[in-house]
């Protein structure tokens, strides 16, 4: 029973974002060229761009005020996150949305319906999306025209056209022009006689292939599903050149359709002669959440966030679709990536600054979810346009399942070296998965064959991560870090121990593959780019891994861990969960982390269970930085347990994007969580929220105590979501040369309290009566100059001089290499009038 909840709680279901009306795609000249024979295409002298000065700060200078908390808000300004974003491409469908293919391909979403349009015929899928267990699509093939005695040629002279202006497809054929008019909520098809060999009786027939079920009623042919809905094909009419019009009829014998022109009129009309049936879909359940697997990536340019997501058609079927966000929430078009007969399953999206594009992968089956055979795709666009720069081309082989596409982008400038890595999972046998990477250029030339990562017989590597980018703009130590999941074959699947490589930009993989955690019951692992330092302890700037470790003795609860990991090596493990609001009976999973090259931002699921809060998962976020300790790198928080959405759906599958993975140069602490929420499984709605890292709007201010020892819960105004512990973190650069700030929040309200300090470290739980736990040992000095009043907002801020510590004997100098510990003592009234400790920060100051 235990493995049946874990599965359940580490389960990923669905999505919804707002869309808007979407812009033509590229016409077929202007794609790119599709995957071409891999080869080496490396430029001889890389391209080095001028790092961007953030800016210098004299000693001892005081930064400046900034609230501790709150620093997130709702893509949407206005909008209520406890309020569903009902916005589908359904309610904002406002033209057809056309996707162009190389080839014969030229696929278009209206409202109800996908419509595929090739030579040999149309078909119409309607959309009934998660209730239907398959896709029902209605092919429409011409296969006789005559007139009077004479036959005409149905033989098509051209593949299907789209019209500049993304309204009519039409399809020559030898004696007559089969065309199509695109509307938003249907589509019209007409066939147009310029000239005819003879006048009489005109008819045209149609072979008609579905397991949709035909009726008519009130002159409409019907072709329905039980119970979902169906395509209904409306009265014709045919009219000439001078608006004469007169009804065309209609006759169905058994797969033949055929439509008949009276001969009197053809004897009369004058051409050319059209003939005019209206065809739609519709659906019972107009009104169904079909979304799912968000993913998003910032862009230096036009700095727009974009979104791409899956949309189920069915249980079969998904399609994919890309839509953009300025960064103060207003959307651009909506433009498929993917609307076609394959399943296109977990779409992830990466940017490089090369030209400015977009790489979309996706795993895609023709044989819907879970068929044994699936190969990883990949569509590029433009980001200054939201148009396709190519067609959908392949990355992997086909054949054995691959599964959980990522890909990573850089920060580089200029074209030269600048390319994609496309990471995934290969199912080769129950007991051998391989993760698989391919370094894929801007313009979809592959630059390296597929490469094997990790493949060991009885491991299966799974859940690959890349990092968003190098977070380097130079290409010297240019690695993406890749995260996976070793699961040994045989153990509870999907869990196991978090492994990580580094791979260079040019595809060489120095050393091997290093373990990160090596507990078998960790899971879901999210990588960050590179930092900007090295802090002194490796040659090599480190990444950040984030992912879940459960509990195995209590199947319900799982944890956040992170650790800091450098090109062969990782450091201690660091345990976000633990550090945040020590509440019990808390489940945390599926972390995603980016970073801004000094602070990280991580967001997770979390639910309570065995209590009445919080029973469904809801997404929070974390932020903070890394610290050295000695010759470790460890995490060091400055958020704790912000919420970004609760509702009494689950919230499942959070993903992020800074803005600083686009380039090194921007300075921005800003990213973008999106999630989405499960309404009915397989379905869902998409949501996002804006977040913010703790470094003070790019100044080098970041978190710099390490949190090394729990608070006791405090009597303040606690909710069912805000933590229940006063909250300790201190923000600066760790120099003796400079003033930090010591910052206590989520405290009691209008409560009084000091910092204290030591340089040894203890635990002594309520000492003298006190309802807290002491973390500090030895000398403890007391900031009693410092005294402060929580006020209403239930936060203290305190200055700390390395120059002017206080210790019993007196002010200290902090010295470089010494390290600190810091604590609040505050009031608290709990039934009687006593006091309390937050957690405790260490600091290792350096020169």
């Amino acid at each position: 029973m235990k493995h049946t909840l874990l599965a359940g709680l580490w389960a990923a279901p669905s999505i919804l974002f707002l869309v808007a009306p979407s812009t033509a795609q590229s016409a077929d000249a202007d794609l790119s060229p599709a995957l071409v024979p891999s080869g080496p295409r490396l430029a001889d002298t890389p391209m080095v761009m001028e790092p961007v000065p953030l800016g210098g700060f004299a000693p001892r200078a005081v930064p400046p005020a900034e609230p501790p908390i709150g620093r997130r808000d709702q893509l949407f300004p206005g909008a209520d996150p406890d309020l569903a974003n009902t916005l589908r491409i359904d309610d904002l469908l406002q033209r057809p949305l056309v996707d162009r293919r190389k080839g014969d391909d030229v696929w278009v979403r209206t409202l109800r319906q996908r419509t595929h349009f090739a030579a040999d015929g149309v078909t119409v899928f309607p959309v009934f999306g998660p209730d239907a267990p398959n896709e029902s699509p209605l092919k429409l093939e011409v296969v006789e025209a005559l007139v009077g005695s004479s036959a005409l040629s149905v033989e098509a002279r051209s593949k299907p056209l789209v019209s500049a202006d993304d309204r009519l497809v039409d399809v020559q054929r030898a004696d007559f022009v089969e065309s199509w008019i695109l509307e938003r909520d249907s589509i019209e098809q007409t066939f147009t006689f310029h000239d005819l060999p003879e006048r009489g009786e005109l008819s045209v027939t149609m072979q008609v292939t579905t397991d949709l079920v035909a009726s008519e009623a009130d002159g409409t042919l019907r072709f329905e599903r039980e119970g979902l809905g169906g395509v209904t094909y409306g009265a014709a009419f045919a009219y000439d050149a001078k608006g004469r019009r007169t009804p065309v009829r209609r006759s169905l014998d058994g797969d033949r359709l055929t439509l008949t022109v009276p001969a009197d009129f053809v004897v009369a009309a004058e051409l050319p002669l059209t003939i005019d049936p209206p065809i739609s879909s519709w659906v019972l359940s107009g009104s169904f959440a079909d979304d799912r697997s968000p993913a998003v990536c910032f862009t230096r340019r036009p700095g727009r966030y974009f979104v791409t997501w899956e949309e189920y058609t069915s249980q079969t079927n998904s399609d994919c679709y890309l839509t953009s966000f300025t960064q103060l929430g207003f959307q651009g078009a909506v433009v498929p990536v993917e609307t076609g007969s394959d399943f296109w399953e977990r779409p992830r999206i990466a940017y490089v600054p090369a030209n400015d594009r977009l790489l979309i992968v996706a795993s895609a089956s023709p044989n819907g979810p879970g068929s044994g055979f699936s190969r990883i795709e990949g569509r590029i666009f433009r980001a200054t346009d939201s148009t396709a720069a190519t067609s959908i081309f392949p990355i992997s082989t086909a054949g054995s399942e691959k599964v959980d596409p990522v890909v990573g982008g850089t920060n580089l400038e200029g074209v030269a070296n600048n390319y994609f890595l496309v990471a995934w999972s290969r199912v080769k046998s129950t007991t051998r998965f391989s993760i698989e990477y391919r370094l894929i250029a801007w313009d979809s030339f592959a630059v390296t064959q597929i490469e094997t990562l990790a493949e060991t017989e009885g491991f299966r590597n799974l859940e690959p991560a890349v990092s968003a980018s190098h977070g380097d703009s130079f290409l010297v130590g240019d690695f993406w870090t890749v995260a996976w999941t070793e699961n040994v074959a045989g153990s509870f699947f999907l869990f196991g121990r978090i492994k990580a490589r580094r791979i260079r930009w040019d595809g060489l993989v120095p050393g091997s593959a290093f373990t990160v955690n090596d507990s078998t019951w960790c899971s879901k692992p999210s990588v960050s780019s590179q930092l900007d330092s090295t802090y002194g302890v490796s040659s090599f700037r480190p990444s950040i891994v984030a992912y879940g470790v459960i509990d195995p003795a209590n199947g319900l609860k799982s944890e956040i861990h992170a650790s800091v990991v450098s090109q062969t090596s990782a450091y201690p493990a660091s345990n976000v969960t633990a550090m945040e609001d020590f509440k019990a009976n808390v489940s945390r999973a599926q972390p995603t982390i980016g970073t801004d090259g000094s602070a990280f931002v991580l967001a997770y699921q979390e639910r309570h269970y065995l209590s009445s809060l919080r029973t469904d998962f809801d997404v929070f976020m974390a932020s903070g930085s890394v610290v050295r300790t000695g010759s470790d790198l460890r995490i060091a928080l400055s958020e704790r347990h912000q919420l970004l959405s609760s509702t009494t759906n689950d919230e499942f599958a959070p993903q992020i994007a800074m803005e600083r993975d686009a380039h090194t140069g921007l300075s921005s602490d800003s990213g973008l969580v999106v999630w989405y929420r499960d309404l009915d499984n397989p379905g869902g709605e998409v949501r996002g929220s804006r977040v913010h890292a703790e470094t003070v709007y790019g100044r080098p201010d970041r978190a710099v105590g390490r949190q090394y020892c729990s608070a006791n819960t405090h009597s303040g105004n606690v909710t069912q979501y805000g933590p229940d512990t006063s909250w300790l973190w201190i923000s600066g650069n760790a120099s003796v040369q400079r003033e930090h700030r010591a910052y206590c929040v989520g405290m009691p309200d209008n409560t009084f309290g000091y910092l204290i300090c030591s340089t040894t470290q203890g635990n002594v739980n309520m000492p003298a009566g006190s309802r807290g736990r002491l973390c500090l040992g030895g000398s403890v000095g007391r900031y009693t100059d410092q005294i402060r009043s929580s006020g209403t907002a239930g936060e203290i801020v305190t200055f700390v001089d390395p120059d002017r510590v206080p210790q019993p004997n007196g002010n200290v100098a902090v010295q470089p290499g010494e390290t600190w510990n810091f604590q609040l003592w505050h009031r608290d009234a709990f039934i009687t009038p006593t006091s309390n400790f937050s957690n405790a920060c260490s600091v290792e100051f350096l020169p």
